[in-house]
């Protein structure tokens, strides 16, 4: 009886061997080390023994490296462009979002106070009425009317008055409100500068083309030299106008009349082609007389 138990025991041992040891393998925890065969207390060490294996993390517990993260989703990034059947079509190109330009490429606004300043600035001068301008336009006629009078006052007193009157003109410039003799008489001596000088440069040409005789060719030369003495003459009255020597002035005036005259006097038979420039120079110079008698 007691051996048949020992059978049974000893059997049922070597089947629970055989079928719980693989059961023991398969049914290992996964986060469960391997442990070897614990070495009996008198063993040595083994040097080859492997080392515990550390669990490796799930792939679900483990954050993707930045460069393997998956990219953001194309409808996370670009705005819908997909228009609702109500809205207009330049609304289906439009971004729901748009950059903002910084602030330091935005121009500022120009100031209210610059801009206050500008049109003050403007309106400090403004355009003269209908009424201002007649009243100027009219200031303006009275004083040229005035200043004509003056002129034609000092031109009466002449023998010559309106050859005085038309060469005054352009020598006035402007300072016919100043119709005084002495100005006058500057100006009425720089126009009969000017006419000899335009009478000598004709004279010189009829000099290098006459084909005339040459005592006619002769005179004409006498003329130019004279010419030059009488713009040496208007030249010294004009000095002499600044001291006020009216002596001087006389004298010197009167020799450019006589300059003139002897132009006239070069060609013996009356015949001077220079006859009509000579009179006009010689009334000039009479009327500087004239005015330079008015001088107080």
């Amino acid at each position: 009886m007691e051996s048949k138990n020992v059978r049974t025991l000893l059997t049922l041992s070597f089947f629970s061997f055989v079928f719980l040891g693989p059961a023991v393998a398969i049914c290992v925890p996964r986060n469960a080390t391997s442990v070897g065969p614990s070495p009996s207390p008198g063993s040595p060490p083994n040097s080859n023994a492997s080392p515990p294996h550390r669990p490796s993390p799930s792939p679900e517990a483990m954050p993707p490296p930045p460069s393997m993260a998956a990219p953001p989703q194309r409808s996370q990034v670009e705005p819908s462009v997909s228009p609702s059947p109500d809205s207009p079509a330049d609304s289906i190109a439009s971004p729901s979002h748009k950059l903002s330009p910084s602030p330091e490429s935005v121009p500022p606004p120009p100031s209210t106070a610059a801009f206050s300043q500008s049109l003050l600035a403007v309106d400090a001068n403004p355009p003269p009425t209908n009424l201002e301008a007649s009243a100027m336009l009219r200031g303006s006629l009275v004083q040229a009317g005035a200043a004509n009078l003056a002129v034609k006052k000092v031109c009466d007193a002449t023998d010559y008055p309106a050859l005085c009157i038309s060469t005054l003109a352009p020598f006035l410039a402007g300072r016919a409100l100043l119709a005084e003799p002495i100005v006058l008489l500057h100006a009425a001596i720089k126009a009969a500068t000017a006419e000899t000088k335009l009478v000598m440069a004709v004279l010189g040409r009829l000099i290098e083309t006459s084909h005339a005789d040459t005592r006619t060719v002769m005179s004409l030369k006498d003329c130019h030299d004279n010419y030059s003495d009488a713009l040496d003459n208007f030249q010294a009255a004009t000095d002499a106008i600044a001291n006020r020597d009216i002596g001087t002035i006389n004298s010197m005036l009167s020799a450019a009349v006589t300059d003139y005259g002897t132009c006239d006097d070069e060609f013996k038979d009356g015949s001077s082609p220079m006859a009509g420039h000579d009179s006009k120079l010689s009334h000039m110079a009479d009327n500087c007389l004239a005015i330079a008698s008015l001088i107080k």
